[in-house]
């Protein structure tokens, strides 16, 4: 299972739709390609704009740098987003936040 690493671009951290994420830090991302890991970093950092709508800086390359890292180990499940600053994990696909610390025999980012 690929992992990708998400990493905002310095000169752009004034940027509008930088307002709509709760995160503005480098992520870990599990995930199946590049594309899939933008979205699932903005399904765990996004709120969703009126009707639905989400301007994210996640889906931007403009914005965010994103690629492939080694991983080691066994790899995470699919949607696992961790936050390198504060190490908490969100599973994109559940909007569950947790330390993976305890979590033994589990795989982590």
């Amino acid at each position: 299972m690929p992992v990708f690493r998400l990493e905002p671009n310095e000169d752009a951290q004034d940027a509008e739709r930088w307002s709509r994420s709760a995160y503005r830090g480098a992520c870990l991302v599990a995930a199946e390609d590049g594309e899939a890991a933008r979205r699932y970093a903005d399904a765990a950092y996004v709120e969703t704009g009126r009707e639905g709508e989400k301007s994210s800086p996640w889906m931007d390359d403009g914005l965010v740098a994103c690629r492939a890292v080694a991983a080691t180990g066994e790899p995470p499940p699919l949607g696992w987003v961790r936050n390198q600053e504060t190490g908490l994990v969100t599973d994109a696909k559940t909007g569950r936040t947790f330390h993976p610390e305890g979590m033994a025999g589990r795989p982590t980012l």
